[in-house]
């Protein structure tokens, strides 16, 4: 651990990723330790890749609001459609809406297979 400004720096907790194309091969030590090198980050949530494409993110997400909603659907023993659809907003919406201003899908794919999570789930509501 380095400590500089009264702050300790953890070298199990930092990695380096390089951006873009190039590819270094010297390595970078904290501490005297060397840090892995790494193709993609999670920070906050939001996971990165080094051509800072958000592919990885989004799929991960769509397939986490899938489970979430197919469980609401499994565990929910109401089939008021108002409920179930209160319920998807309440514990489906936030997961697909978690820092889209970052990663805001662009391509047409993307933001068909993040609406298919609703679609999807409004097609198996009676009623609609």
């Amino acid at each position: 651990m380095v400590k500089k400004w009264q702050l300790w720096i953890s070298h199990t907790k930092c990695s380096v990723m390089y951006l873009g194309n190039t590819s270094c091969n010297a390595s970078m030590t904290l501490n005297d330790n060397i840090l892995p090198v790494v193709d993609e980050v999670k920070d906050l949530g939001v996971i990165v890749d080094s051509h800072l494409s958000f592919d990885v993110h989004i799929s991960k997400t769509i397939a986490r609001a899938f489970t979430r909603a197919n469980l609401i659907h499994k565990c929910f023993t109401s089939r008021d459609a108002a409920t179930l659809w209160r319920a998807v907003v309440v514990y489906v919406r936030p997961l697909l809406e978690y820092a889209i201003c970052v990663c805001s899908p662009n391509c047409v794919g993307q933001v068909k297979r993040v609406k298919s999570v609703q679609r999807k789930f409004a097609k198996r509501l009676p009623g609609y």
